[in-house]
């Protein structure tokens, strides 16, 4: 007695081996094999077998199976790295060659989305043509904004200018230079009075401050006094018009001791366009307001050193008369040019009456730097 091995392939797959073979009673089969198409598996026999190769032995009586295959699946898993999240279907399970459904990469306010972790840069996100399992994080990173900070020559900011991260606190502070006041901020700081400002940092800023000139400012003319020192050609110094610089405190100069303001080494020019400015003493009367030595020179133009004196006529002065301890200008727009002097505190050592002209340069006076007695002069009209 024979019988008939009958296989046949289902979709999604084919067979190989002889799908119809005569068997003997009790004899075997040849081998069958299920080959699945790309993209399947195989599942098993119609009579539940799942083996594969198939050889069925000892046959009893006639077989027809047929071979199941099932198109392969694979799961789309998606997640959020930090700041961020997601919307859509975070895990989908699609057939083998089918398309997922978008994911889009939400960025948590002050971050952008980057990438995903595999480099794909698309958002949303919908992968096609799916072969195998795919899992990816979506990549965020935190925004950086530029702060700006416009510097003044007459004051400085800081930090200066800067890139920070999203919601970063920064401590800005406005510092005038020797003889500045702070005034206002402008910019993304308007309306902070104090010269502290503390931004927070959630976009591009720009800020500025306004610094304005101290009223009198003895710091800033000392300042002014040790730059021009630096340069050998003339250097014009503006005093404030009718203002009254008050030396209250002596400078330790290495070579000539206490003064009140540095030595002048350098031709200096004092100038007040307006009124006329003074440059005097406060309560200590112990030392010289001003030297004038080496290669230095000083051009005075209503300017008065060493007291507050009365601009006009002042004729036929004796010796021993007490000038408030000044020397003064005969006039307004005149120029008076020194060099070697002391401007000191005493009484008159020497007096130039009748001035006839408005511009004069002593050479050589009396340099006093070895006397005792500071020497005063009174320039006269």
């Amino acid at each position: 007695i024979t019988y008939t091995l009958t296989y046949t392939a289902g979709a999604g797959g084919t067979l190989t081996g002889l799908t119809t073979q005569a068997v003997n009673y009790g004899a075997n089969g040849t081998a069958v094999t299920a080959v699945p198409n790309t993209g399947y598996h195989f599942v098993n026999w119609s009579d539940g077998s799942t083996a594969n190769p198939r050889t069925d032995t000892n046959v009893t009586a006639n077989i027809t199976v047929i071979v199941n295959f099932a198109i392969n699946t694979y799961t789309l898993t998606y997640t959020a790295g930090t700041g961020g999240t997601l919307t859509g279907d975070t895990t989908q399970t699609v057939n083998y060659g089918g398309s997922g459904t978008p994911v889009t990469a939400v960025p948590n306010t002050g971050y952008h989305f980057v990438k995903w972790s595999d480099g794909s840069t698309v958002n949303p996100r919908t992968d096609t043509n799916v072969t195998a399992n795919i899992t990816v994080s979506a990549n965020f990173a935190i925004n950086t904004y530029t702060l700006t900070v416009n510097q003044s020559e007459n004051g400085s900011i800081t930090p200066v200018t800067a890139t920070y991260a999203y919601g970063t606190e920064v401590e800005l502070i406005a510092t005038p230079a020797l003889g500045y006041h702070f005034v206002e901020w402008t910019g993304d700081c308007s309306g902070e009075t104090s010269a502290t400002c503390v931004l927070t940092m959630d976009a591009d800023k720009e800020v500025s401050a306004t610094f304005a000139i101290e009223s009198c400012s003895v710091v800033k003319l000392i300042n002014d006094i040790n730059q021009a020192n630096t340069d050998e050609d003339l250097t014009v110094i503006n005093l404030e018009s009718g203002c009254t610089y008050i030396i209250n405190e002596p400078i330790n100069d290495p070579s000539y001791g206490l003064v009140g303001l540095p030595v002048i080494t350098t031709p200096i020019k004092f100038e007040s366009v307006g009124d006329i400015a003074i440059i005097t003493y406060g309560s200590d009367t112990t030392f010289p307001l001003i030297i004038v030595t080496g290669d230095g020179e000083l051009t005075l133009k209503n300017v008065i050193i060493g007291g507050s004196g009365n601009i006009g006529e002042s004729n036929n002065l004796e010796s021993g008369d007490n000038l408030y301890r000044g020397i003064l200008i005969p006039d307004q727009n005149s120029e008076i040019t020194f060099m070697n002097v002391v401007f000191g505190m005493l009484d008159i050592v020497d007096i130039i009456d009748y001035l006839a002209v408005h511009e004069l340069t002593l050479l050589n006076v009396e340099d006093g730097i070895s006397s005792t007695a500071m020497i005063l002069l009174l320039l006269s009209r």
